[in-house]
Parts: C-alpha cells; structure tokens; sequence
C-alpha cells in the first residue's frame, strides 16, 4: 500500500499526466489505433491498458459488444480508468496474441505502460462480473492504490488545501464527480469550509455544472473577472455537451447563463449570436437556424448597426455567411437581401458587399452579384485591402 506520505509527493505527478486524458462520457469504448498508441497514452497517463483480443468468428466477443461495451457504465469505466486496445487475432493482433498465449477469445489482458502483463480475465461475462474485474484490474494498479491512499487521507482530514486541490482533479480525471466534494465545502462541512481563499481555489479549479452550490457561488461574484472566466468556460465546456448529446433543454440553460454573465446589454446580444447559430448548425437544426436568423438579424444586430455600434458589423458578416450557405429557399433570400443593403448603409465593408454579392446568384441575378462584387472590389482598393477572393468570384461570374 502506497503511504499518505508518497502519494502527497506523487500525486500531482501522476495528475499532470493525466490532464490531456480529462474524463470521457463517450457512449462508446474509445480504442487506441495500435499498441503502440496505446503503450505511449499509458506512459503519460500512468493508466493500465486493457487489450480486448477478439476474432470476427468468436461469439461470444460478438456477444460482448453488443451486451457489454454498449453500456453506458462500462464505457464510462473503460474510457476514464483505462487505456483500450481490441486487436483481431487473425489479423493485426497476431503477434501480440503469440507474444500473450492468447488461447481463447475473448481474451482480456490488463498490461501496464511498459507491456508488463497485470492480470487477464477471459471468456464471455455478464455486465456486473465484467465491471468487478476491471474494477479489481484499477485498484491494484499505482494509480488505483494512488487513488485509494489520497481519498482515505481527505476521508480523514488530513488534506490541507493544495492537497484537497489536487485530489479533485485526480477524481475529474478518472471520472469521478468532485461536485458533491464542493457541495459539502460550501455548506460548511468540511474543515477547510472557513477558509475564503481555499474556497474560491476549489470552486474555480474544480466547478463544472451550469448548477449547485458552486455554481451559485460563481454567480454570486461574476462581476469579478476571474470568476467570470470561470463561468464563460463552463459555459464552453457545457456547450461543447449539449451540442454532441443534442441536448436542446440543456442548449437553453446555458443560453441563459452566457446572458446572465455578460456585463451589457450588447454583450448579451453578442453571446446569444456566438451560440445560437453554432448549437443549432453544429446539431443539423436548419430550419431552427432559419427561424432563428430572420428574427435575430432584423431584430437585434441591425438595428445597432444602423446606430452605429460598429462591434455588430463581424458578427453580422459572420451570420450573412452562414446564411448564405444553409438556407435556399428564394424568400429567404429575398429577405437577406434586405438586411443587406441596410447593413450597407450603415457600415459598407468590402467583405458586406463581397456577401451581398453571393446572395442574388440563389435566385439568378447574375446581374446584381456582379454589381455587388465590384462595389466590394472598389472598397477594398480604396482601402489597400486584398481582392483575390473578389477577383475570384469576378472570375467565376463573368
């Protein structure tokens, strides 16, 4: 058993390494292209690798992935404690099934970052039997006794700040929550719960959800700039969620949240444009896009422009981009037509016109594109700006 001792020297070691490894809610095993992979992950994470030697005849692998690997527990255990390699034993995997004597298949084999073998469990097994082995498999590994001995060490007080840090992140990284952690720390149960400064370290190393006490407590003092960095990326983090669970319950949630954070009226505008167009484009939701666009556009952006708040003219441009690409129907193009020559009105760019430009061609007015085209071509030489895009789609016109 590691003692308290080297684990507090060891800890924030093994941590660092495991930081590029953050933890994995994937719905699937994610697996390592080849041993090689897998070894070098293993080295800088300190995890053990599992290598799930298989045959497309076997069925009981079959019976593995459809039963086994297809839930969400196991994938979460796997992705988070482990490094997984599956290897085809009559293919790729030959040589590392003779250098095992692999026999039967399936065949589990738990090694270490230098190859060394840990343990192997083989044959089918049912969820349950599959979860103890591999959770057998992760506490009899360094980085399970590592694990065990700074967890006993925070059980009974002995922790101090720093330490308290570091065991969060050693938890994140494995998968395991730290929000209850927190929780407790602000509710004043813990023994560092008196300390100010250890607090706000804690909750902005180790807060992750858009709710809770610790989120509560960030917003409490989202005025402070360092507290509203925290927030802006959970904000990021949760939205990089949502968009792959397409999740829109949760999209409107942080929606919320981004407005709430910013310090302005503007700002707000400015976060809900950032990640409306993004969830909804990112999630294939078009024609919520669409809806959203034609209010968002005539509604909130252009009339800034028009009066003269110049930060709205890149996002503009930006939207009018994406506009052009994902909507088709010629009354929406109409209508971006019309926003177009009131956005040019009030702040003409080479780049407004240049998208100005593309719009008529979806409804076959040549015409107009290059009239617009060369409107964009004259601005950016008054300028000193580049034309090759311009001249380009001159090209492609004329």
């Amino acid at each position: 058993m590691i003692s308290v001792t080297v684990a507090r020297r060891t800890v924030l070691h093994i941590v660092l390494g495991l930081l590029p490894f953050a933890a994995s809610f994937s719905q699937a095993v994610q697996y390592q292209k080849s041993y090689e992979d897998a070894m070098a992950q293993a080295q800088a994470s300190g995890k053990l690798v599992i290598v799930d030697f298989y045959a497309t005849w076997c069925g009981p692998c079959k019976l593995m992935d459809t039963e086994v690997f297809s839930d969400h527990e196991v994938c979460h255990e796997l992705n988070n404690k482990f490094i997984n390699l599956k290897l085809d034993v009559d293919a790729g995997g030959k040589a590392l099934a003779k250098k095992y004597s692999v026999m039967a298949m399936p065949s589990f084999v738990v090694v270490d970052g230098s190859g060394k073998e840990m343990t192997r469990f083989v044959g089918y097994m049912n969820k349950a039997r599959f979860l103890d082995q591999i959770s057998y498999a992760f506490s009899t590994s360094y980085l399970g006794q590592l694990y065990a001995t700074i967890k006993q060490g925070f059980e009974e007080g002995k922790l101090d700040c720093k330490e308290t840090s570091t065991y969060l992140k050693l938890r994140r990284s494995i998968g395991e929550s730290s929000d209850a952690i927190l929780d407790s720390l602000l509710a004043g149960k813990l023994p560092l719960s008196h300390d100010t400064e250890c607090k706000d370290r804690l909750v902005l190393e180790n807060a992750t959800r858009l709710t809770g006490s610790a989120f509560d407590y960030l917003m409490a003092r989202k005025e402070e700039s360092h507290f509203n960095n925290k927030l802006k990326a959970m904000v990021s983090m949760s939205m990089t969620a949502a968009i792959k669970e397409k999740n829109s319950d949760q999209f409107d949630q942080i929606l919320s949240v981004a407005q709430q954070i910013a310090p302005s009226v503007e700002e707000g505008i400015l976060a809900e444009g950032r990640l409306v167009p993004r969830f909804y484009l990112e999630t294939k939701q078009r024609k919520e896009f669409t809806v959203w666009a034609e209010r968002f556009i005539p509604q909130q952006v252009l009339p800034r422009l028009e009066i003269g708040v110049e930060q709205f003219a890149p996002l503009f441009e930006e939207f009018m981009r994406l506009y052009v690409e994902h909507v088709n129907k010629d009354k929406s193009i109409v209508e971006a037509l019309k926003w177009s020559d009131r956005a040019l009105a009030a702040h003409p760019t080479s780049n407004s016109y240049l998208l100005s430009a593309r719009l008529p061609l979806q409804i076959g007015n040549n015409n107009q594109s290059i009239l617009a085209a060369k409107e964009s071509k004259v601005l950016a030489e008054k300028k000193g700006e580049a034309t090759l895009e311009i001249d380009k789609f001159l090209a492609e016109l004329e």
